[in-house]
């Protein structure tokens, strides 16, 4: 039999065509209410109830879908579903070797992925073998492509679960080196990379690290890549997370203001690892007024103040005891949180002070949603002083024997 042949009913499937069904009896109230426009069906209005006396009353009421679609919808499902056991049963009854050279084109289609899924699962060597040598002459060119797609990602991950000897671990890692970037960044590929960080050895997978570490802020800053870069932390050993850590702490001002860098920045700052966090931090010291009033820099800020070492804190706060700077820090809508966040962890002495600069600002906020919190933070603590300045002068009374229900001190004259 010819081999295009037997490749051919993987295009016998016909789609199904959905038609809009008006069988629905709304139909008719919404054609008699305007609702119907150029042959368009848009939902009926909602129908105002007019009996507010009714204990069940609701103003607006939306009817459910009539029994006769759900029916239909029923009925498409198992069409669907009678259509993907056929493609099934067609898989089902072909051998490997008779499909070998239509392996690659298996691959991106769903059912042939999940065939070749199946091949690969199976105790098979020799059918392993025959899958991979087939994609192998043109790893490099065919692996990015596979990867990127849909269907072919997962039968490229389930080929990376299975595989085990050393030179065909190789073979993928001389096809993926020059394209890490770039699965990194798809939707589809950065699962690939995923399974390798997961799977391969530290020696195996240096090359995604390598990779990373050369185009750090490209892949940190991408949606895919801010993911991918805290998987590689978690999965890599103490030289590997050197590596990336002196990356990001090197590029930190750039990360750190970015919709996805600043996840980076605080995964790191997670670690809770001192040597690692604190010369992140002390990249800062210097712009926390201009990180502060920033969305997404802000939320890092006040994580820094959080975890920082004592100095290193001092130094962060230090920054805004400034009249100018402080007055622009309390109006701004996210640097407000910062200096929320320096009033609970900040020194005592420290505290003092920046509450001394603070009072007399209270009202030009005073019109704000957060100045209650911020006044009550400022109360709290002066309440506290006052509650210690107490209980030193009862302590003090006790040492010289006076009981607070006495009214003079005692005698303690020899005299009788």
């Amino acid at each position: 039999m010819d081999t295009l042949k037997r490749f051919d009913f993987l295009n016998k499937s016909q789609p199904i065509r959905l038609t809009p069904s008006y069988s629905n009896p709304d139909f008719s109230t919404a054609r008699r209410l305007g609702s119907v426009d150029s042959g368009i069906t848009r939902p009926p209005p909602l129908i105002k109830l007019e009996n507010a006396y009714n204990p069940l009353f609701s103003p607006y009421y939306s009817r459910p879908p009539s029994p006769t679609s759900r029916k239909s919808s029923i009925g498409i499902q198992r069409r669907a579903s009678s259509t993907s056991m056929i493609d099934d049963a067609r898989f089902a009854s072909v051998n490997l070797e008779e499909m070998k050279d239509e392996i690659y084109l298996l691959c991106k289609d769903q059912n042939g992925c999940r065939y070749l899924q199946k091949k690969l699962e199976e105790t098979n060597l020799e059918q392993r073998e025959i899958i991979f040598n087939q994609v192998y002459p043109h790893f490099v060119e065919l692996m990015t492509e596979i990867s990127l797609n849909m269907h072919g990602t997962r039968a490229v991950q389930r080929m990376i679960e299975l595989i085990s000897l050393d030179e065909q671990i190789q073979a993928i890692v001389k096809a993926f080196s020059p394209i890490v970037v770039t699965l990194i960044k798809d939707i589809n590929g950065n699962h690939v990379i995923q399974k390798c960080l997961h799977r391969f050895t530290t020696k195996h997978k240096q090359f995604i690290y390598d990779a990373v570490s050369e185009n750090c802020i490209e892949v940190a800053t991408h949606r895919h890549g801010c993911c991918v870069l805290q998987r590689c932390i978690d999965y890599s050993a103490n030289h590997q997370t050197k590596q990336l850590v002196d990356e990001i702490i090197s590029h930190a001002l750039t990360l750190v203001q970015d919709p996805y860098g600043n996840y980076v920045v605080q995964y790191v700052l997670e670690l809770g690892d001192a040597k690692f966090s604190d010369r992140l931090i002390r990249q800062f010291i210097g712009n926390l007024s201009k990180l502060s009033i920033q969305k997404y820099s802000s939320n890092v800020m006040e994580k820094c103040i959080r975890v920082a070492e004592e100095d290193t804190r001092h130094d962060l706060i230090q920054e805004m005891m400034n009249k100018d700077r402080l007055e622009k820090l309390l109006k701004d809508s996210y640097a407000n949180y910062v200096v929320q966040t320096a009033l609970d962890y900040a020194s005592e002495s420290q505290h003092q002070q920046l509450a001394e600069c603070i009072r007399p600002l209270l009202p030009t906020i005073r019109n704000t949603s957060y100045c209650k919190r911020i006044q009550g933070k400022l109360n709290r603590q002066q309440q506290q002083q006052r509650q210690f300045g107490s209980n030193n002068n009862n302590l003090l009374g006790y040492s010289l024997g006076f009981h607070p229900l006495m009214t003079s001190f005692p005698n303690f004259s020899n005299s009788p």
